[in-house]
């Protein structure tokens, strides 16, 4: 089976992008890869928190804390398969990697 990337929410993913773009200013390199995937889940918890306790907009970067949860999730998703092997986070690679016997693209 082809993966349906249309099915994607791409203005929340777009939303994800700008994130990553602007904390790249800050952080050059790419430190959330040096982080373990529970670090990610912990990080997305607490800006879900943060926004279910009326706290919508993170002061930072002024995008909201959902964008943030949800930067943070695809990061421990991403850690995840490097830590099963299925990832090189030194090479993102757009066509791969297969996952869970998927094809690639």
């Amino acid at each position: 089976m082809k993966i349906k990337p249309s099915l994607l929410p791409w203005p929340a993913i777009w939303q994800v992008a700008d994130l990553m773009t602007k904390a790249q200013e800050k952080y050059p390199e790419p430190k959330w890869q040096t982080m373990s995937s529970s670090e990610h889940i912990d990080a997305a918890c607490r800006h879900l928190m943060r926004h279910m306790s009326g706290e919508i907009i993170d002061g930072e970067y002024q995008l909201p804390h959902t964008v943030h949860a949800a930067c943070r999730a695809l990061m421990a998703v991403a850690q995840q398969m490097a830590e099963d092997g299925k990832m090189n986070l030194n090479y993102m690679d757009v066509y791969g990697p297969t996952y869970d016997g998927q094809e690639k693209l």
